[in-house]
C-alpha cells in the first residue's frame, strides 16, 4: 500500500513539474507584434508576427494567411508561397518598410 502511494505521489509530482515547465514560456513577455499599414484599412492591412517564426496577414481575397518568416540584419523575409518571398526592412523598433510586390508601404507597430 505504501509503495503504490509513493508511486502515485511521484507521478503526480512529475506531472505538475511538466505542466509548470510547459506554462513557463507563456509567462515571459508576449512575442506577438502587430503592425498596420500607414493610410491602410486596419481590418485588412495588418501584419502580425505571432512568434519567432510565424507571421499572419490578409492576402488578396481577402484570405487570412499564416506563413513562416526569418529575420537577419534587419531584413524580414516572409515565405508567402513555395517560390515567392516578401521582404520587409526594419527601420526602427516600431516601423517596417515593405517592398513590392508584397507588403509595399510603411507599417507602424500598434
Amino acid at each position: 500500500m505504501k509503495k503504490s502511494r509513493n508511486i502515485c505521489r511521484s507521478i503526480y509530482l512529475a506531472t505538475c513539474l511538466c505542466a509548470g515547465m510547459a506554462l513557463l514560456p507563456s509567462c515571459s513577455k508576449p512575442q506577438s507584434a502587430y503592425y498596420e499599414k500607414i493610410d491602410g484599412e486596419p481590418q485588412i492591412d495588418f501584419i502580425e508576427f505571432m512568434n519567432d517564426s510565424v507571421v499572419r496577414y490578409i492576402a488578396p481575397g481577402p484570405l487570412e494567411m499564416r506563413s513562416k518568416y526569418t529575420e537577419a540584419n534587419g531584413v524580414i523575409t516572409v515565405y508567402v508561397a513555395p517560390l515567392s518571398t516578401a521582404k520587409l526592412t526594419r527601420i526602427d523598433g516600431n516601423t517596417l518598410q515593405g517592398s513590392v510586390p508584397f507588403f509595399e508601404g510603411t507599417w507602424k507597430r500598434k
